[in-house]
């Protein structure tokens, strides 16, 4: 738990404020030693079919776990060593010293069994060699596979995103394509009612105008028809107008004469 300085505390070189001071801060996890980066969703994270980056990013993690990989190996490696070798010394110097205080026996025993713990523990380190690469073989082959199935999974993954897009594309086309057929259909309806109605109103107005015609045209017959009746009466009117005034000039032709008798205007 770390201690802060109270609040009453305002100066920054009180004891509280310098116990403060001297706790070490924290580090973040990615900065201490010996952790590797996740392999989580976002260094795989791929759109729709996306593959070259996924392929990038695989690459790049299986270099990142390589490296770390060979880095704990090679200090295993050498902490091993450095710990043989601290048991082999350790071993024969116990052996040196029992040979010295049983030198009077013999040193060819001494000899003898020298060789022999050397050549036992360099068997040893061969074997644990051996071992550790026999490890780290198996250990590749299995990182090779899980990588092998990461990518198939997720090239099967991005065939069934490409397929689904491809699906939803073809539906969403169909129904545009039914959508703009409907319209279609409506508008050609909507043109055709048109149509139909214009030709209705031509067809009104033709009957109106044929009937204004024929109302027209036997009113000009009635017309003509009064005017000729005008006509014959005003030629009789004028027939017996031009017979008075015959009339009228044969009394003053007689009146004139002075000789005008009663049979004369009677038959005048």
């Amino acid at each position: 738990m770390i201690r802060r300085p109270p609040r009453s505390t305002l100066s920054s070189s009180s004891a509280a404020s310098d116990v403060y001071k001297r706790q070490p801060a924290k580090r973040p996890m990615q900065e201490r030693k010996g952790t590797a980066p996740s392999m989580g969703s976002s260094a795989l994270t791929t759109g729709d079919g996306n593959l070259s980056r996924v392929c990038v990013d695989v690459k790049r993690t299986k270099k990142s776990l390589d490296e770390q990989r060979r880095f704990w190996e090679n200090r295993l490696l050498l902490l091993k060593r450095e710990a043989e070798k601290a048991k082999a010394t350790a071993h024969l110097r116990r052996l040196a010293t029992t040979t010295a205080s049983k030198s009077a026996v013999g040193s060819e025993t001494v000899e003898k069994q020298l060789e022999e713990e050397r050549s036992h523990t360099e068997r040893a380190r061969m074997e644990k060699l051996h071992a550790i690469e026999e490890q780290k073989a198996a250990h590749r082959k299995a990182l090779r596979q899980s990588l092998q199935q990461r990518i198939h999974d997720k090239l099967s993954t991005s065939k069934e995103s490409k397929r689904s897009a491809e699906e939803r594309r073809s539906l969403v086309q169909r129904l545009r394509d039914e959508v703009s057929d409907t319209k279609k259909q409506k508008r050609d309806k909507v043109l055709a009612d048109r149509q139909k109605a214009r030709d209705k109103a031509a067809r009104i107005r033709a009957m109106r105008n044929e009937e204004a015609t024929r109302n027209y045209e036997a009113k000009i017959r009635h017309i003509q028809e009064e005017g000729e009746e005008v006509d014959g009466i005003i030629k009789g009117y004028m027939q017996e107008s031009q017979q008075l005034l015959e009339t009228l000039k044969r009394l003053e032709g007689l009146q004139q004469a002075s000789n005008l008798t009663a049979a004369d205007i009677e038959t005048v």
